[in-house]
């Protein structure tokens, strides 16, 4: 049995998933490598890599929450990871995160072209500083606690404050997750403010239907207008930067 379930969506990710999964490969734990084919493509690639499975069910453009979805209900370990086909992860990653004993999260590495941007490491996860840091942060958590996936922009922050209201507050190990920007990045688009200020109510929304009278929803509905007054933030102050280059430079 597998320590864990690392659910991979591929959509035109040939010529990055391979350094994807084995990066993943050699993370110091039993894996499951689950990926997710959203383009009709088998990815030959990494299928033949030990532990790796490639699912190809015939959906195209689902969307990445869609197929993680998918992925999700194929995982068998105990715990699950979701890692984005175009980023890396560092030697030993689930080993560091499984030694904080339960939901634990890595640092966010920021890379564009080759160059790291800067390094995202709050002293622990919970709501003040998912707000704060203005990034999005990845880890493992108990297959048990994994919340379903929507299809959504900043669908990666409402999964983990879902995390935080099921789990508590979590530890932010020594793993590194390497975040890659590249010219499509969605940050980087025009209307990349507009857009995702309307994400931020829909997600807003979510919580409050999905965890009422949950004693932290106020704290997670906080974090999200916190969020919304960054973005605010973003779209005077950083004409011509993607977001994540804007909120590394001004930390």
């Amino acid at each position: 049995m597998p320590d864990v379930s690392v659910l991979i969506p591929a959509y035109r990710a040939e010529a990055t998933i391979r350094d994807c999964v084995l990066s993943v490969l050699e993370g110091g734990a039993a894996v499951e490598v689950l990926v997710e084919s959203d383009d009709g493509g088998d990815y030959p690639q990494v299928a033949g890599l030990p532990g790796v499975t490639v699912a190809a069910t015939g959906a195209v453009r689902s969307g990445v929450g869609a197929a993680r979805n998918r992925a999700l209900t194929r995982a068998r370990a105990p715990w699950v990871a979701y890692v984005d086909a175009d980023d890396r992860v560092s030697p030993g990653y689930f080993a560091a995160l499984l030694a904080a004993g339960g939901a634990a999260v890595a640092r966010t590495v920021v890379e564009e072209g080759g160059v790291t941007l800067g390094e995202i490491a709050p002293a622990v996860l919970n709501f003040p500083a998912m707000a704060r840091e203005g990034a999005s942060f990845r880890g493992i958590v108990p297959r048990a606690a994994c919340p379903t996936f929507v299809n959504d922009l900043s669908q990666d922050i409402l999964h983990m404050a879902e995390v935080v209201l099921r789990c508590g507050a979590l530890p932010v190990t020594a793993a590194r997750y390497h975040l890659q920007l590249g010219a499509a990045t969605v940050t980087a688009a025009d209307d990349f403010s507009a857009r995702v200020e309307a994400a931020y109510l829909r997600h807003i929304d979510r919580l409050q239907a999905g965890y009422a009278g949950h004693p932290a929803l106020a704290d997670a509905v906080a974090m999200f207008q916190a969020k919304r007054a960054l973005n605010r933030r973003f779209t005077a102050e950083g004409a011509g930067k993607s977001y994540y280059a804007w909120v590394l430079q001004r930390e």
